[in-house]
């Protein structure tokens, strides 16, 4: 019987990310804002490929 799959340890198992991305106000200044993204490790399974 096969193991199933652990939790990827790049995401804990949730399949997402958060990073700080930036964000250009209509000013011109620019602001960081998280940006909520999947997983570049498991792309969003939350499992070890």
């Amino acid at each position: 019987m096969a193991k199933p799959a652990p939790d990827c340890g790049c995401c804990n198992g949730t399949g997402q990310l958060t990073y700080e991305r930036p964000k250009r106000q209509p000013d011109g200044s620019v602001i960081w804002v998280n940006s909520l993204e999947n997983c570049h490790v498991c792309r969003g399974s939350g499992k070890c490929k």
